[in-house]
């Protein structure tokens, strides 16, 4: 898990410290790919409602309004 616990964004509206899970992380990965949830789901061997609960996730984590949003947003943090 990547250790930051402070959420308070900064100037641009992100937020310079995230705590992301595992699955989170893996999903991200994915997202950064440009993949539906359905193909990550085949990959991840998860059903596709457990994707888009990691997709919410990750949408809330990184204050993100859509999955573009949060990828960009994971790149601006040195997460992808």
């Amino acid at each position: 898990m990547i250790e930051k616990h402070n959420d308070e964004p900064s100037e641009d509206g992100v937020p310079e410290n995230v705590v992301l899970t595992p699955r989170q992380t893996e999903v991200l990965g994915y997202l950064s790919r440009g993949l539906p949830n359905k193909e990550i789901a085949k990959l991840m061997n998860l059903s596709t409602a457990t994707v888009k609960i990691h997709v919410s996730g990750l949408l809330l984590r990184l204050r993100a309004s859509s999955r573009l949003d949060a990828v960009v947003r994971a790149h601006k943090l040195g997460l992808i």
